[in-house]
């Protein structure tokens, strides 16, 4: 409704530092970082485990469950 023309994306590393930049069509600058993020981020493990501990980064990330839970999402 907006009528959005450009849009800014940026990640960040345990820190709290930039670690990238992702500017222009809201859907492919979004994709964009998505795809950066995972590479980052995402952990491979050679066979199945019981059980995953994460955490949601710490203050102020974790304040509350709503902010927690936006961290905290899983591929499989």
């Amino acid at each position: 409704m907006a009528g959005v023309d450009f849009s800014l994306n940026v990640t960040i590393n345990d820190r709290r530092q930039l670690t990238g930049i992702f500017a222009g069509d809201m859907v492919n600058a979004h994709l964009a970082g998505a795809e950066f993020a995972e590479k980052q981020t995402r952990a491979t493990l050679s066979e199945p485990v019981d059980a995953v501990i994460v955490s949601c980064a710490g203050y102020p990330l974790d304040t509350t469950f709503y902010q927690a839970i936006k961290r905290s999402t899983c591929s499989y």
